[in-house]
């Protein structure tokens, strides 16, 4: 019988970084799990072991150990030597409720839309049609509105995006002077309130399709902004865009959209506008050149899931060139938001 000798081997930095990167979907699934269960909101009371949560939760306790340990070991909770699992400050941002939002983005954005959406990537590689579109049969809007319970999760998620970076827009950007500011497609108005409370003088206006602001006006009311902020329903697509406005605001509206659906909401809003009149785009800027940056990554989601991109500031020239707008300042608003100002030409 012929010995052997053992053979060790290691892998390098480089294939390190590439299994991780091919393990890479293993996280998303754990997270989306773990929200989906609400297991954070089980250990807003102190430690617990898997087997403790299991049976609260009515799950398989070897397994969702392994789950936990696997996000425990990139930072989401905290595991101890014994076991038991506690909320650190990345995992209290998946309680239920939590102002973040954090919950329902990760149910939004690592669920069944998102996740069947890059079925449709090969294709989308060989056509440059949409991954989403491939995979669902619809567009990123209509499977919302098919699908309540995802579109609510969307809402609330982008709902606690406007709060904690949006509402930074009326410090970021100075609307002193303006008297009028419509904000197109902007949902139930949180980025508008924030501005209009923020601008004395100001009147608002919002704009957006009419079951997305079904609920609106009760939202100003309790606001006390109702005096001062107007609705209405309308498509961004039509030229039923509210004239007359110092200037229009567009968060996270086009980075969902192709070029040729930017260039014609820009157009619309062109057409309702005076000379000299500002659009502002909030959405992220992705830097010119080689290097790493999160924004780059985020580009891919809109290419598969919504058929939109992020835009760099050329890209931002080019659509505003195209639509009778001429590209101005544009500043940090929270990263990785930017706002990006367009001037009306005459």
């Amino acid at each position: 019988m012929s010995s052997q000798t053992p053979v060790t081997a290691s892998y390098s930095e480089e294939q390190l970084k590439l299994v991780k990167i091919a393990c890479g979907f293993y996280l998303p699934k754990a997270l989306y799990v773990f929200a989906e269960y609400k297991i954070a909101d089980l250990l807003v009371d102190g430690p617990k072991t898997a087997d403790a949560l299991a049976e609260e939760a009515g799950l398989h306790a070897d397994t969702l150990y392994r789950t936990m340990r696997a996000l425990a070991s990139e930072g989401v909770l905290d595991e101890s030597e014994n076991r038991e699992f506690s909320l650190n400050d990345v995992g209290r941002l998946l309680v239920s409720g939590h102002p973040s939002g954090v919950r329902e983005g990760a149910l939004c954005f690592t669920g069944p839309m998102a996740w069947k959406s890059w079925e449709g990537y090969h294709e989308a590689l060989r056509t440059g049609e949409v991954g989403m579109e491939i995979a669902h049969g619809m567009s990123y809007y209509e499977y919302l509105e098919s699908h309540p319970e995802e579109s609510e999760n969307f809402n609330r998620a982008m709902i606690a995006v406007s709060s904690q970076g949006f509402d930074r827009l009326p410090s970021t950007y100075d609307f002193t002077g303006m008297k009028k500011v419509v904000d197109v497609g902007g949902g139930i108005g949180a980025l508008l309130t924030a501005v209009v409370k923020a601008t004395p003088g100001l009147e608002g206006v919002l704009f957006d399709l009419p079951y997305v602001v079904a609920d609106a006006e009760q939202v100003i009311a309790q606001d006390g902004m109702s005096d001062r902020i107007s609705v209405v329903g309308g498509s961004y697509f039509d030229n039923e865009i509210p004239p007359g406005a110092d200037a229009y605001v567009l968060a996270g509206v086009i980075h969902n959209r192709s070029d040729e659906e930017s260039i014609a909401i820009l157009k619309n809003i062109a057409a309702a506008a005076e000379p000299g009149t500002k659009v502002l785009i909030v959405d992220m800027v992705v830097p010119e050149g080689p290097g790493a940056d999160f924004r780059k990554l985020q580009d891919l989601s809109m290419m598969v899931e919504a058929g939109g991109r992020e835009r760099t500031a050329g890209e931002f020239k080019a659509l505003f060139e195209a639509s009778g707008f001429a590209l101005g300042e544009i500043a940090l608003l929270e990263m990785p938001l930017s706002v990006t100002e367009g001037i009306r030409v005459g």
